[in-house]
């Protein structure tokens, strides 16, 4: 149980400094929004990854997980056609 917890707080640390990071190699304002919505996901799921594993949940979360990733590169590529 203890190992889990020292994990978890492990995979949100490690999270929170890839998220700076990244945020900060961002050059534009608006280019930093949709990574910000996108980081921001991410970081929920990391934060309530032990109520999703207890729930029996995080499989589902996964898949919607994939499903956002899909849209998300849909995005992109909308948006270079776009430009």
């Amino acid at each position: 149980m203890v190992e889990e917890i020292l994990q978890w707080l492990k995979n949100i640390s490690i999270f929170l400094i890839f998220m700076t990071t990244v945020l900060n190699l961002i050059p534009e304002k608006e280019d930093k929004k949709p990574v910000q919505f996108f980081l921001g996901i991410v970081m929920v799921l990391i934060f309530f990854q032990p109520v999703l594993k207890a729930g029996g949940l995080e499989q589902k979360m996964a898949q919607t997980l994939d499903r956002l990733e899909q849209v998300w590169d849909q995005y992109h590529v909308y948006e270079k056609v776009h430009i």
